[in-house]
């Protein structure tokens, strides 16, 4: 039973799908088949006669997004499926109202087109206007006499915007190319290398950094921001959450010492980075989009989040104590970057980018101090100057890998 019922649901969301699909192919034909109704009742020739189709007039809002010229490219399709009128190219009605400076406003009045029509050898014409009403658009259309100016037709449809974006997509613009706002998500991977450390001996005692047997890398998270102040410039800033090393090789090390016992201390290398860039956008084809840009890295990263750990006291040979501190340390180095990428853009509101981020390798050190101590009588004790010593030091490499999964507005 379960079965049946989501087979019917199914079959209804499926045919729901297709009534609603050509919605807009019969608005256009039904706006074709009155002017042919009308032409042929006011003669049986025009309906052979030469026609022109000009663009519609609309608001800024909607001519942003090229509403008026798919409008005007879908009634020419369906006027030619027709077999009726001899239609003139689209791209010889754009050459005369640009040689003639006309239109320039972006309204096409019927003076101005029937001045092009009588350039163009048209007897007839095609104008129109599209407005948004509520949650649809109104398409309002008249076919008028080139010799007369007289309108022999009109019609007026309403089409939902849901559906007039769906069918017509492949003219509209549905992202601006400027104001635009993109968010994102991405997967940064960046290589990197440990520094071998040599042994060294402060007062009495050898310290050994622990070595390491395999390369890392790191693998973040990230969470960025996107906006076109012009139409191929792209700022861009993203967050990453720095997680800590992929390489299990960096979990812990040993400071060992020739006359104590071992100590294990663990160490994480974790925090935020900050990318901010500023990118040329160029498109290569009608979906795929090359960038470049220059920018930086902040890096607010920090050994063990930055928390100081207990300190390790230890006597050498010669009846000295000798103090290991272990502190917190944050480390911000600004990074100037370059990047590359490519975005695959299969819909206009979303993209699937790879980007190349090449920059100066970023070192960060995990430092410890090594103090003596001396009793200057009784219950008096003082701290020799401080010897610092580099247990750890993790080196970014100059290129980096990114992933993103992009939204635009």
């Amino acid at each position: 039973m379960r079965k049946l019922i989501l087979t019917v649901l199914l079959i209804n969301i499926i045919f729901a799908g297709l009534g609603t699909a050509g919605q807009l192919d019969s608005q256009m034909d039904k706006i074709v088949q009155t002017f042919i109704k009308d032409a042929e009742a006011r003669s049986p020739g025009l309906i052979k006669e030469t026609l022109a189709v000009f663009p519609f007039n609309c608001d800024e809002k909607l001519a942003r997004k090229r509403v008026d010229l798919a409008v005007s490219e879908l009634l020419t399709s369906h006027i030619l499926k027709s077999g009726t009128f001899k239609l003139i190219e689209r791209s010889r009605i754009d050459t005369i109202l640009k040689e003639q400076e006309l239109g320039q406003t972006g309204i096409i009045d019927t003076e101005t087109a029937v001045k092009v029509g009588k350039v163009l050898g048209a007897r007839l014409m095609v104008l129109g206007n599209v407005a948004r009403i509520g949650r649809s658009y109104q398409i309002s259309s008249r076919l008028v006499d080139a010799q007369s100016s007289e309108i022999i037709s009109a019609s007026i449809v309403e089409v939902p915007v849901e559906t007039f974006n769906e069918e017509a997509s492949r003219y509209l613009v549905i992202v601006p190319e400027t104001q635009t706002l993109g968010v994102y998500f991405t997967f940064l991977y960046m290589p990197a290398s440990v520094t071998k450390l040599s042994p060294a001996t402060y007062y009495g005692i050898t310290f050994t950094p622990a070595p390491v047997q395999a390369p890392v890398s790191f693998a973040s998270l990230g969470l960025g921001l996107r906006y076109w102040p012009l139409k191929r410039i792209m700022v861009d800033a993203c967050f990453f959450l720095f997680t800590g090393y992929s390489g299990k090789s960096l979990s812990n090390f040993t400071v060992s010492a020739e006359h104590f016992d071992t100590k294990d201390i663990s160490e994480s290398l974790t925090g935020n980075m900050l990318k901010i860039s500023a990118n040329w956008v160029q498109p290569i084809s009608g979906i795929l989009y090359a960038y470049a840009g220059i920018g930086v890295w902040v890096s607010m990263l920090s050994f063990n989040n930055g928390e100081k750990t207990d300190n390790i006291r230890v006597t050498n040979p010669a009846g000295e104590t000798v103090e290991i501190r272990l502190p917190g340390k944050s480390q911000s180095p600004v990074t100037p970057l370059m990047r590359f990428g490519l975005e695959l853009r299969p819909q206009q509101r979303s993209g699937i980018g790879l980007f190349a981020n090449l920059s100066l390798p970023r070192k960060y050190k995990y430092d410890i101090s090594i103090y003596k101590f001396y009793n200057t009588g009784g219950d008096n004790w003082t701290f020799s100057p401080e010897e610092k010593m580099t247990v750890r030091e993790i080196v970014l490499f100059t290129l980096d890998l990114e992933l993103t999964l992009s939204f635009y507005f």
